[in-house]
């Protein structure tokens, strides 16, 4: 703009802008013929507008189209007035947001974008399944979510099922339908090899006991899941419940022929190498996602104890769900439970589950015969009094594990054992304690070869205290510490060839076994004063072969050194064939060993118990032919015919004076038995099996009849919807077959069939369950062998009880 100045002196120019602050210029002189250049920068009046959302968005003004302002989160200046903002974001709905822009202040709008999404349709052959979008669990079987637009991974996952994981593709305001997702049972066993192989295929007759059976009867413990497993014999002397397995297993021996397992571990103490089945072990089987029951022997890998069979407690997989759950019950009339577990995961490679559990009972009243035709029945009071707890957990991270495991119980008894007054379970009482550390590093060093390492320490400690008449006293304590450490290589190319190496080392620095009488006024009687210290060293190795698909060989052996008898082999080798799709044929042998335990070597009171002579390790040999058919996917039928024969088996034996004493068997033990089982796999919430079993188990030269051992044993089971998961009904039919009681005499225990009957359910959505039932429905009366440590000869067995357990997660 060009504007005439007067020649006469300085004027003035005053600079105004609708929308700009007015500026002016003072003393500017016109000169004639000339011009003056004047220029002012004028400062538009605006506002800050703060626009606050995701980060990376484009805020644009007036339309989608309009002019790009910023990128969020950002802060733009626009002049005073009403305007409107387009908020644009890749793979998100627009926003839109009208803004009032005053001068010099500021304006802030939060924008919460909504992504473009679409529905996803989720539903499987087993109702209440998890599922997880991209690694986050969304749901339930069946479940309808909204999620993100694009490619999304889809798992759907559910306890003893094998994961179906897809993918698919999310389009805007689209449903994407999965509703035929079949699960199938994994049916995956790791116990048999120590690597997970398909149960049908493992070199072993196996039995896998899946959660969804765990959760539809709520078994309170080991013991109580075994009853009704094929091959099994449960004896429960009012201290210890036990388990023979296909004959191998007699009363007073602490059920030291049977391995547990927890997560691999040894749980079996280092003293009696007893195997805590009963509440003496754990007092819950929450977190345990599988129980893996393994017949035959197992010393290849895993030495000592593993005669007749291994039970593997398998936890909870790492990618369960974060929850964490407080549960009461009932069981047995008398026990009052508590449950309290947790499982958080840190990231995709690391976590935590703990768990903590107490039982408690004031004990029962029960009627027992004591010795002798002059004796008359006897009430006993506070049967099965007691206190227990147990707590186990795992924390990982990548390829390390660290577990725990602490089981403790305090019994008080009224029934006369080794000699202590007869109902007097006040002043009678044993405490166990039972701890195991185990740290496992386990990476992979190349894509076929994997380094499984461990390092553990076991604890076991037990006090006693029994009362011998008046104010006569007897006190037991013994303690045992170890520590050991292995190293396994697996190299597993692909399916034509496998191999596994191992060597592990254990020392048990301190093994104590001390005993005392406290007679009244009189000095105290130190009869047992024992130290034991011992030592043992392995190698072994195990070897597969399969060279055409339906040929699978494996063998190998284990080569044992024990300070307290010297060597032991344990060779094992299988041929399992697959003539057809649906036919298995296994073929197993092998040998195993039991070294004799420091109580059976050095353990006496006199009187009640001598101390033994030497003895040897047992051995056993066993063989055993299986065929099965799967009729579809669910239904299998299993026919199979085992034999074995047991030398040196430690047995307890009556001695002159009325006392007994462990001894090696002077005859051998042969063992032939017939297995049939038809059984249904879960599959749409409802499962069903039957077996029988017959087995002849005798002393080789005198052919008599080993004691403790029926020989028939059958059982069923059925789980079946009534409401989905919501309500289910679990019916369990066992057999209780006659059982010789000693050798004394030929006369056997008598028949029962014990019948459990539960309602149990769920709501996964809210994490609450419940189960509600009667074991032994029918009240059977029955009693299973004792040996002459006790003032009778059997042992009345559990009438009806009822069981109540109320689950919440949070």
């Amino acid at each position: 703009m060009t504007l005439p100045l007067a020649p006469d002196g300085p004027v003035t120019i005053l600079f105004e802008l609708d929308g700009y602050l007015p500026t002016e210029v003072e003393g500017v002189e016109g000169r004639a013929g000339e011009t003056v250049e004047v220029a002012r920068e004028l400062k538009q009046i605006v506002g800050t507008v703060s626009v606050q959302a995701d980060e990376g968005a484009t805020v644009r003004l007036g339309s989608p189209e309009g002019e790009a302002l910023c990128e969020t989160p950002c802060q733009a200046q626009l002049p005073p007035g009403t305007w409107v903002l387009y908020v644009h974001k890749d793979g998100h709905r627009d926003a839109v947001r009208q803004v009032d822009v005053v001068a010099d202040e500021e304006v802030v709008t939060a924008v919460e974008l909504q992504p473009n999404t679409g529905s996803l349709l989720v539903d499987a052959s087993e109702r209440g399944a998890l599922v997880e979008v991209d690694g986050e669990a969304v749901g339930f079987t069946p479940a309808v979510v909204q999620l993100p637009v694009g490619t999304r991974t889809v798992r759907v996952s559910r306890p003893g099922y094998a994961a179906v994981e897809t993918q698919v593709d999310i389009a805007t305001d689209e449903q994407v339908v999965l509703d035929d997702l079949e699960l199938v049972a994994s049916n995956e066993i790791t116990a048999v090899s120590r690597r997970s192989e398909r149960a049908q295929l493992a070199p072993s007759s196996v039995t896998i006991i899946g959660r969804e059976e765990i959760e539809a009867f709520r078994y309170p413990t080991i013991y109580s899941a075994l009853r009704g497993v094929r091959g099994f014999a449960l004896t429960y002397d009012s201290i210890y419940g036990s388990a023979a397995v296909r004959g191998l297993g007699q009363a007073n021996d602490f059920g030291n022929r049977l391995l547990i397992l927890s997560d691999g571990a040894v749980l079996n103490d280092n003293i009696l190498y007893q195997s805590f089945i009963g509440y003496a072990g754990r007092t819950d089987l929450e977190g345990i996602d599988r129980i893996e029951i393994v017949r035959g022997p197992g010393s290849i890998l895993y030495g000592t104890g593993a005669v007749s069979g291994v039970v593997n407690l398998v936890p909870e997989p790492r990618r369960s769900p974060e929850r964490t759950t407080v549960a009461v019950g009932a069981f047995d009339n008398h026990v009052m439970r508590g449950t309290a577990a947790t499982h958080q995961n840190f990231g995709e490679d690391a976590g935590l589950y703990a768990m903590v559990s107490g039982a408690t009972s004031d004990g029962r009243e029960v009627e027992v015969d004591p010795r002798g035709p002059a004796n008359p029945p006897t009430t006993l009071h506070a049967f099965d009094s007691f206190t227990a707890a147990t707590t186990t957990g795992r924390l990982w991270f990548r390829d390390a594990v660290f577990q725990w495991y602490h089981g403790g119980r305090t019994l008080h008894f009224p029934t006369g054992a080794f000699g202590v007054r007869l109902d007097a379970a006040d002043r009678n009482y044993w405490i166990d304690n039972r701890t195991l550390l185990e740290l496992r590093y386990e990476p992979s060093l190349s894509d076929s070869t994997r380094l499984l390492t461990r390092v553990y320490g076991n604890r076991y400690v037990y006090e006693g205290i029994g009362a011998y008449g008046g104010r006569y006293l007897n006190y037991e304590k013994y303690y045992g510490n170890s520590i050991g450490a292995e190293a396994r290589v697996v190299y597993d190319p692909g399916d034509v060839f496998g191999l596994q190496v191992g060597v592990t080392g254990e020392v048990s620095p301190e093994i104590d076994l001390y005993g005392e009488d406290r007679p009244p006024d009189a000095p105290v009687d130190n009869y047992l004063d024992e130290e034991r210290p011992y030592g043992i060293a392995a190698v072994y190795g195990l070897m597969a072969l399969n060279p055409v698909d339906a040929v699978r060989l494996t063998g190998g052996a284990r080569i044992d050194y024990w300070s307290t008898f010297g060597f032991a082999v344990s060779p094992r080798a299988s041929l399992v064939l697959l003539p057809s799709r649906r036919d298995v044929v296994k073929l197993m042998a092998g040998r195993a060993f039991r070294a004799p335990s420091i109580y059976e070597l050095y353990y006496n009171i006199p009187g009640i118990q001598e101390l033994p002579g030497k003895l040897l390790p047992e051995t056993v040999w066993s063989g055993e032919l299986e065929l099965s058919h799967a009729f579809d996917e669910a239904w299998t039928g299993l026919v199979a015919g085992h034999g074995s024969l047991a030398q040196n088996v430690v047995e307890t034996r009556s001695v002159p004076g009325g006392a007994v004493q462990y001894a090696n068997s002077g005859e051998a033990i042969r063992i032939a038995g017939v297995d049939a089982e038809v059984r249904r796999a879960f599959k749409g919430g409802w499962m069903a099996s039957a077996f029988y079993s017959w087995l002849d188990s005798r002393y080789a030269d005198s052919l008599q009849v080993v004691p403790n051992v029926p020989t028939h044993n059958a059982g069923t089971k059925v789980v079946i919807p009534v409401a989905g998961s919501m309500a289910r009904v679990a019916l369990r039919n066992s057999l209780e077959a006659p059982r010789r009681i000693d050798l004394t005499r030929d006369d056997t225990t008598g028949w029962a069939v014990v019948s459990d009957l539960v309602l149990s359910g769920s709501v996964p959505e809210r994490r609450f369950s419940y189960a509600i039932g009667v074991y032994n429905l029918f009240d059977m009366q029955y009693s299973q062998p004792l040996t002459d440590t006790f003032p009778f000869r059997t042992m009345p067995q559990q009438g009806r009880s009822l069981l109540a357990t109320l689950s919440l997660g949070f």
